[in-house]
């Protein structure tokens, strides 16, 4: 699915304080980049301050209604503990600080 992509892997809150900066920059970057390959895959995650209570289906009707966008929007996870994503485990692996928007180039095909 996106291989020979750029896709930028982020978690996501909707009453997150950086919830409208977030959303209006991947749009920019979608709207500026998706045709050269760049794909935006969002987790919701709940574990920041409850801070993403919503259902995935409401999620994904706030992101479309008020951002006029459909990121890849994924099942809500959670990123850290030991109910982590084995996503989230695998590329926190390395992690140093506790704030990462990670970033994989899956190389051309």
């Amino acid at each position: 699915m996106f291989r020979g992509k750029v896709l930028i892997i982020v978690n996501v809150a909707s009453q997150c304080g950086l919830t409208n900066s977030n959303y209006t920059q991947f749009k920019e970057l979608l709207d500026k980049y998706k045709s050269q390959g760049l794909e935006v895959a969002a987790f919701p995650c709940n574990q920041f301050g409850g801070e993403e209570p919503a259902c995935e289906l409401d999620i994904k009707n706030f992101v479309t209604d008020k951002f006029n966008f459909e990121p890849d929007l994924y099942a809500k996870v959670d990123v850290n503990g030991d109910n982590a994503d084995p996503l989230f485990r695998y590329l926190k692996k390395e992690q140093v600080l506790h704030f990462y928007l990670f970033s994989v180039c899956t190389g051309r095909a």
